[in-house]
């Protein structure tokens, strides 16, 4: 078996991992609240002629991620 030429990484560590988590965590909040309250009413008042039927596409493209079988 050939082997690959990039080497395995290696693991993280703990000050990496807590500053990765921190960055996360900060952040969320402000994707958050542009995608809820910015772009939503954008999209349903701004691309569609019936603000009925943006707000059934938009539930729909924020639903997808609820897929069957899945918690």
């Amino acid at each position: 078996m050939p082997q690959s030429p990039h080497k395995a990484a290696e693991p993280t560590s703990a000050r990496g991992l807590i500053g990765w988590v921190l960055f996360d965590w900060a952040t969320q909040p402000f994707y958050l609240l542009v995608v809820t309250f910015l772009f939503a009413p954008y999209f349903v008042n701004g691309f569609m002629d019936d603000p009925a039927h943006g707000q059934t596409l938009w539930a729909y493209a924020t639903g997808t991620d609820r897929a069957p079988g899945r918690p």
